[in-house]
């Protein structure tokens, strides 16, 4: 039997051709009391194969993903799928309509959602709807981010480093297809209540289902070089599940370097409010001790810098995009090489 959600979709899920419609997320307002929002779900099946879910715009200020998938709605025809090819564009279509991280219905970050709640906020709703509904009924998902208004990353693939074997192989098959210059291999730990994490991969996780992700650049901007790998890596990684066919590709990427996350000592915290002046760039390799940023203080212009420092050796992959920093906001994080 089906999951219980509020929430009803459009179009059907099992039946071939294309469809293109939205999931009606229900949201009584002071202007709209009986009304619902839209988000946006486009449906290709024609033959026999897995099916996929691409999804981006979890976070309304990331933009790649978003431009990537929009642009290959806009080319792809559904005789080019064998099996089912499920597209969100905009997950979180309120955010994605301001531009901003956040849902403007009840302010909730999507990505830290999950697992949900059917008859919980708006975004809660959603989350229970893609974990109970859309990825058990998936063979694979990919997930783009980029580093929203205040981070700039390195474009790479995300996955987790999932204790199942042959789970494993398939997503660092899918990563090398993908084409990302890096791949961030994250280990999942679970929580106080046992969950994996309150975001999509913890819920992919949970339902068993391969996910890869991405970080696609950020800034508040689109990245013409993350773009570019955001459409070539999403033929690319459906190409190799069998799902596109039609598609040739003359493979000259560099192998993918394989990169781990580690603990609260890979990240540069601000330490003071004030305007960070960054001391390394993305893709430098630093040490641990070495000066990463200053912070200055422009309205108390005598008072002397603060000097943040990395706490371990490692690569640059992501840095703060804006110059106005607040006490506890992320500078930097770091990488290092993995074997796996």
């Amino acid at each position: 039997m089906p999951a219980y959600s509020r929430i009803t979709c459009e179009v059907p899920l099992t039946e071939a051709g294309r469809f293109d419609g939205n999931l009606r997320l229900p949201f009584s307002s002071n202007q709209s009391a009986y009304g619902w929002q839209p988000i946006p779900i486009t449906v290709l099946r024609h033959g026999n194969g897995p099916t996929v879910l691409l999804s981006s715009g979890i976070h309304g200020d990331e933009y790649e993903g978003q431009l990537a998938m929009t642009k290959f709605l806009a080319e792809i025809s559904v005789e080019q799928v064998q099996g089912t090819i499920i597209v969100m564009p905009a997950v979180n279509a309120p955010a994605v309509k301001s531009g901003i991280r956040l849902s403007t219905l009840d302010h909730r970050n999507l990505n830290r959602s999950f697992p949900g709640n059917p008859d919980g906020s708006p975004t809660e709703m959603l989350a229970h709807y893609i974990e109970y509904i859309l990825l058990p009924r998936c063979d694979f998902i990919i997930d783009l981010h980029s580093g929203g208004s205040s981070l700039l990353h390195s474009p790479c693939t995300l996955m987790r480093l999932t204790p199942d074997l042959g789970r494993r192989d398939v997503l660092v098959d899918a990563v090398r297809a993908f084409g990302a210059p890096l791949c961030l291999v994250k280990a999942g730990q679970p929580n106080e209540e046992g969950l994996l994490d309150r975001g999509i991969a913890g819920a992919a996780e949970r339902c068993g289902k391969p996910l890869i992700s991405s970080e696609l650049g950020g800034g508040g901007t689109v990245s013409t070089r993350g773009l570019a790998i955001a459409e070539r890596g999403i033929r690319r990684t459906l190409a190799h599940l069998g799902v596109l066919t039609e598609y040739n590709d003359t493979d000259d990427s560099q192998p993918v370097r394989l990169v781990e996350l580690g603990g609260d000592d890979y990240f540069v915290f601000a330490s003071a409010d004030g305007v960070y002046e960054p001391l390394k760039e993305l893709g430098d390799v630093v040490a641990k001790g070495e000066p990463a940023a200053r912070i200055w203080f422009p309205e108390a212009p005598t008072k002397a810098p603060v000097i943040e420092r990395f706490r371990h050796d490692g690569l640059v992959i992501c840095q703060r995009s804006t110059g106005r920093t607040s006490h506890g906001d992320c500078l930097y994080h770091l990488a290092i090489d993995i074997n796996i």
